[in-house]
């Protein structure tokens, strides 16, 4: 739910001020209006809001900014950086607005570059919940002042009370997906480059890692385990692929490097053999043991490029 804030233009002298102490119009931020784009190096994490001015008003507002925050479980937000629009949105009708006010809607849209460490920093931080952001919004103005007919230099100010100017709330089913759709969530979260060309029988392990992608950026308890599911699921068609012989391994000494990225592939099948026999053994996943068996066969996979 899109809650709505108070905007008010203030006069830097203090001294004028166009509207007094009385908001000059509404801004709110929709949880549909997030979006996540890549980016070469990282994406764009993209904040629309809608901007509703009061009747009867002539503005310029440029220069908006916001300083982006994450606020995970802990207490305190975390800060992501500074969010700007790249637009100036001019409001000069010469004429009071229609009183539906159509014409006094501006749509905008901060955008905040992020590498792919900052996205996963929000990840680790959302774990598994909905992704919370807050938002200190700024910005500058020219008021047309319609008595003195002269334009008045304001501070553009969102007020949303404090410690935070304004809050917007994405769901995971809304978050997730565009996680997952920016890239794959491998060179997201680990930054290991995966295949492009995915052709048989290696599809299928590829296949297998997709769906713990999904889990992976699903969440919560059940999505981890999932995604460790997967992840056993892919090792196990990647060893019949590799043919891998029954028995103990050779001697340390013995051993090649394919045999002994093999021995890696095979203590991870054992580790994520857990989260599909259920057995004497109570386990809870977390995300960290998730991104160990997910981020690991990544690597393995990347080091072997089948």
């Amino acid at each position: 739910m899109a809650r709505m804030y108070p905007v008010h233009f203030i006069a830097y002298d203090l001294a004028s001020r166009p509207h007094g102490n009385i908001p000059a119009g509404v801004i709110h931020f929709s949880p549909d209006m997030v979006r996540i784009e890549r980016m070469a190096g990282g994406v764009s994490l993209n904040v629309g809001y809608t901007l509703q001015i009061n009747p009867d008003t002539c503005a310029s507002i440029s220069s908006i900014t916001a300083d982006l925050y994450f606020q995970g479980k802990q207490s305190v937000p975390v800060a992501l950086g500074v969010a700007a629009d790249p637009e100036s949105h001019v409001i000069h009708t010469g004429y009071k607005f229609p009183q539906n006010g159509i014409n006094s809607v501006i749509r905008g849209c901060l955008r905040l570059p992020l590498n792919l460490a900052g996205l996963e920093t929000i990840e680790r931080l959302r774990d598994g919940e909905q992704a919370d952001f807050r938002l200190t919004v700024r910005g500058s103005a020219l008021i047309l002042n319609p008595t003195e007919k002269t334009w008045d230099a304001c501070m553009f100010q969102v007020d949303g009370g404090m410690p935070m100017s304004a809050q917007v709330q994405v769901s995971r089913d809304l978050w997730a997906p565009q996680v997952r759709a920016v890239s794959p969530m491998g060179s997201i979260l680990v930054e290991v480059p995966l295949a492009t060309s995915r052709t048989p029988p290696w599809n299928t392990v590829w296949e297998q890692l997709d769906k713990a992608a999904g889990h992976l950026a699903q969440g919560g308890e059940s999505g981890w385990e999932g995604c460790i599911a997967k992840v056993r699921q892919a090792l196990e068609l990647r060893a019949k692929i590799e043919k891998i012989p029954p028995g103990p391994p050779k001697s340390d000494h013995d051993q090649d490097r394919r045999e002994r990225l093999n021995g890696l592939a095979k203590a991870l099948f054992h580790y994520s053999s857990l989260a599909v026999h259920a057995d004497r053994h109570t386990t809870q996943w977390s995300r960290a043991d998730a991104i160990l068996a997910y981020s690991t066969l990544c690597a393995i996979l990347a080091v072997q490029d089948p």
